[in-house]
């Protein structure tokens, strides 16, 4: 990514695998940005490092994580496996979203509610 500051500095980050680098056009002790070009410079640095909720779920559908029926308390685990630290709150509303676009299924009543790829026999 590359900015050009109100400041007249120009910032480029790019990645070098797991690190990033941040070059300007010229030496600089401190540098004052603007609320956007902080969220920009912010984005940039970790935009691509962060793995979101529901991407994180999307690999437990290529891995086949679902083609069992899972519960909740299945689901909260495997992504506290992976390092993931979730809300049940927001992960019943991105379940949701995922039952919506047809990502997933649910079966069973509230409270015990199973997640699957497909419908599972009873």
């Amino acid at each position: 990514m590359k900015l050009k500051t109100q400041a007249g500095i120009s910032i480029a980050i790019g990645s070098d695998g797991a690190s990033k680098i941040i070059s300007f056009d010229r030496p600089v002790r401190a540098i004052e940005l603007t609320k956007e070009e902080t969220l920009q410079v912010s984005n940039a640095l970790t935009g691509d490092m962060k793995v979101g909720t529901t991407a994180e779920l999307r690999k437990l559908l290529v891995e086949e994580f679902f083609a069992d029926s899972r519960s909740f308390a299945d689901i909260k685990r495997a992504l506290t496996e992976k390092g993931m630290r979730v809300k049940s709150a927001s992960l019943n509303t991105i379940l949701n979203k995922m039952i919506e676009r047809n990502e997933l299924m649910r079966t069973g009543k509230r409270g015990s509610y199973l997640y699957s790829t497909r419908l599972q026999k009873l």
